[in-house]
């Protein structure tokens, strides 16, 4: 087994948009924006292709909206702005924005939902944590 070094970054974006709308990509941008604001304060263009990654995504969100979100389709839009993406229809301006990795990379993921009752406070919160020499042989990470 050979040694690892494991790294993260986190950040914060502003409240999801759902569906299929124009204002749906424009929060796609936004998010690519801040990831890669993010990206290059911390050097991440510079990850091994190797890394494996960890993520954490919250999202915070007002009664009416968390009563009616599914996480699933929340999330979606996230891994696959931050990742790259194999799919050929991908808006290649809006993937891998925070790493050069496709999502396949990802090897825990974690997806939580919160209320708030202040909508200045909505948005998503993103952590990723990511393992520099991948799994080991033996399956842990």
């Amino acid at each position: 087994t050979t040694s690892s070094s494991v790294k993260s970054c986190s950040f914060l974006g502003r409240s999801p948009v759902g569906g299929g709308s124009s204002a749906r990509w424009e929060w796609r941008r936004a998010l690519a924006e801040r990831a890669r604001q993010v990206r290059g304060t911390h050097g991440l263009a510079a990850v091994s292709p190797t890394a494996t990654f960890a993520v954490g995504v919250r999202f915070s969100l007002l009664p009416r909206r968390a009563l009616g979100a599914d996480l699933d389709n929340l999330v979606r839009p996230v891994l696959n702005t931050l990742f790259t993406s194999r799919d050929e229809r991908s808006d290649l301006t809006l993937t891998g924005a925070l790493f050069g990795a496709e999502d396949a990379r990802i090897y825990r993921l974690v997806v939580e939902k919160r209320v708030v009752e202040d909508a200045a406070r909505e948005g998503v919160e993103v952590v990723v944590r990511w393992e520099v020499d991948g799994p080991s042989d033996d399956g842990s990470t």
